[in-house]
């Protein structure tokens, strides 16, 4: 074992010290000291799991976002205690959630605004659903029956509803159906192509081109003639079913005289 003299043991130690003392003098010299007097400073809070409410001024990303309970704002809204989010700002007046897929390409809206509000659909640039400032709501395209497709509301074409109830209605076109019920009795009705059963009729004119009846008596018109040349009182007064003063097939002739020479007053019947 080399022998090492107590003169250069003594010297390694004055080195290592004097080492050690130039490091920390540097370290000492490269320090900064804080920019203003405590508390002022400090650093931010960082996002934690604690209760205690926090504000961040700048952006926050993140791959998912729960909230249950009391829910934290966004851009600077006051927090909810019913289980809402707050949106501040807005672009062109309108403040909303913008929905994307996995690259990133906007899918559709939910858009707020003082007039109009709904959900729009970016693929094709059209509202799905919106409300107006009076409340009134729009719905585009067909709305299907959740429990069977087969009933449809078309604003804009064939609608096929299963049952409606309506206080009153007004149609500008056409309406169509098979039978028409009395409400508060279905045993009358209105078959336009069948049977029809009303319980009393007022009608300003009626024009039947067909058998009217009344209980057991059919009635077939009715006609008058003067001097049997079918010329009528002050003039020609026909039939209305034949057009002349004669019955329809299948109806007799009661002649009513007003007095020996006449007119006489035909009455078709069954």
């Amino acid at each position: 074992m080399p022998f090492i003299s107590k003169e250069l043991l003594q010297s390694l130690k004055t080195l290592v010290i004097a080492l050690i003392l130039s490091i920390g003098v540097s370290q000492v010299f490269a320090w900064t000291g804080p920019t203003a007097t405590a508390p002022g400073g400090n650093a931010s809070a960082p996002v934690n799991v604690g209760a205690t409410a926090q504000t961040k001024s700048g952006g926050l990303t993140v791959g998912s976002l729960g909230m249950t309970g009391t829910t934290a704002a966004l851009s600077g809204g006051a927090e909810s205690t019913y289980g809402a989010a707050t949106i501040r700002g807005s672009k062109n007046g309108w403040s909303g959630l913008n929905f994307k897929d996995a690259a990133g390409t906007n899918e559709g809206t939910l858009m707020m605004h003082p007039f109009y509000s709904g959900f729009f659909n970016a693929a094709d640039n059209n509202w799905r659903w919106y409300v107006d400032d009076s409340g009134n709501s729009y719905q585009y395209g067909l709305q299907y029956d959740a429990q069977n497709t087969g009933y449809y509301l078309d604003p804009n074409g064939t609608s096929r509803l299963n049952y409606t109830v309506n206080d009153n209605s007004y149609n500008y076109g056409w309406t169509q159906a098979d039978v028409f019920y009395d409400r508060y009795n279905n045993g009358y009705y209105l078959q336009p192509r069948g049977t029809n059963r009303l319980n009393y009729v007022v009608a300003d004119d009626v024009h039947v081109y067909g058998t009217i009846r009344g209980g057991s008596y059919g009635f077939g018109g009715m006609y008058a003639d003067v001097d049997g040349y079918c010329t009528g009182l002050n003039g020609r007064v026909v039939n209305p079913f034949t057009g002349w003063c004669n019955c329809p097939a299948g109806f007799a002739d009661a002649n009513l005289t007003i007095n020996s020479g006449g007119p006489f007053i035909h009455i078709c019947y069954k």
